[in-house]
C-alpha cells in the first residue's frame, strides 16, 4: 500500500501542514483553488433565469457568487410571454425563437407532453400574421384529439405553415377526423405526417374525404396505423378526384390484396400521384 509519513516533532497535536502523504498538499490545495475559481467563472457566465424553472427545482436553485441573473432578451421569454405561452419550457423557448424570426418550430428532440393549454399557446403563434412560421415538428408529443382540436382552428386559418409533423402521437380516429377538417379548409399545408397514430378505418375515411377536396397537399404519411382494405378503397376513390397529392405512405397497415387492387385501379385515373408506399404484412 501507499506509505504515510507523519512528522510528530511538534508533539501529539497534528499539524496538517507537516503531514506528508507522498504528495505536496500545498500544491494540491493550490490546484483545487484554481479549479474552484474556474467553476465560479463558468457559473458567472451562465445567464440562468430561476423563474423559468419548475417549482420543484426553484427550491434548490442557488445563484453562483458574482453571477449575472439578467435574462438575455435573445433567448429568454419575458414574463408576459411566458404567461401567455405555457409553463412548458421547451415549447416556450421554441415559440420565442419563432417570434424572433425563425421559420421552424421543432420539438422533435424533446420528450415533451403537450397539454391542451400548450396547444392553445401554439395556436396563438399560428394565428400571428406577422410571423413566418413554415415548419411545425410535433412528433412524439402525446397529442390526442383534445389537443388537436385546440390546434385545428389555428391551422385552418394559418397561411404560412407548409409542413406539419404529428407522427407518433395519439390522434386515433377522432384526431384524424379533426385533421381531415383542417385539410378541407387550409390552403397552404403541403406535407402532413400522421404516421403511427392509431388511425383506423373511420379515421382513414375522414382523411379520404379531405383528400378528395384538398388541392394543395402534396405528401401524406399514414404508415404504421390500422388502415384496412375498406380504408384503402376510400382513399382510392378520393385519389380519382385529387389533383395535388404526389406521395402517399400506407406501409405498415393491414391493407390486403383487395385494398391494393382498389388503389391500383384509382391510379389509372389519377395524374399527380408519383409515389405510393404500400408494403404491408397483408399484401
Amino acid at each position: 500500500g501507499t506509505s504515510i509519513f507523519l512528522d510528530l516533532s511538534s508533539g501529539l497535536g497534528l499539524d496538517l501542514k507537516t503531514c506528508r502523504f507522498g504528495v505536496d498538499l500545498a500544491d494540491m490545495a493550490s490546484k483545487a483553488k484554481d479549479a474552484l475559481s474556474e467553476v465560479d467563472d463558468i457559473l458567472a457566465e451562465l445567464e440562468f433565469d430561476v423563474d423559468d424553472m419548475p417549482k420543484a427545482e426553484k427550491k434548490i436553485a442557488k445563484p453562483a457568487v458574482g453571477a449575472s441573473h439578467t435574462p438575455s432578451p435573445a433567448t429568454t421569454p419575458s414574463s408576459a410571454t411566458r404567461t401567455k405561452d405555457s409553463s412548458n419550457l421547451p415549447l416556450s423557448a421554441a415559440l420565442q425563437r419563432v417570434r424572433q424570426g425563425g421559420s421552424t418550430l421543432d420539438l422533435s428532440h424533446w420528450s415533451v407532453r403537450l397539454k391542451e393549454a400548450d396547444c392553445v399557446a401554439l395556436s396563438d403563434c399560428l394565428l400571428d400574421p406577422d410571423l413566418q412560421l413554415t415548419t411545425v415538428l410535433l412528433n412524439s408529443s402525446d397529442i390526442g384529439a383534445k389537443s388537436a382540436t385546440a390546434l385545428s382552428k389555428a391551422l385552418m386559418a394559418n397561411a404560412t405553415v407548409t409542413k406539419l409533423d404529428l407522427s407518433a402521437n395519439q390522434l386515433n380516429d377522432a384526431g384524424a377526423g379533426i385533421m381531415g377538417e383542417v385539410l378541407m379548409k387550409n390552403c397552404t399545408l403541403k406535407h402532413l405526417d400522421l404516421e403511427n397514430n392509431g388511425i383506423g378505418h373511420a379515421g382513414g375515411v375522414s382523411l379520404a374525404e379531405a383528400i378528395r377536396l384538398n388541392t394543395v397537399l402534396q405528401s401524406l404519411h399514414l404508415s404504421d396505423n390500422s388502415l384496412t382494405d375498406a380504408s384503402a378503397s376510400a382513399l382510392g376513390s378520393a385519389l380519382v378526384k385529387n389533383v395535388s397529392l404526389a406521395t402517399l405512405w400506407l406501409d405498415g397497415n393491414t391493407i390486403g390484396i383487395k385494398g391494393a387492387q382498389a388503389l391500383s385501379a384509382s391510379l389509372t385515373r389519377n395524374s399527380t400521384l408519383q409515389t405510393l408506399h404500400l408494403a404491408s404484412p397483408s399484401v
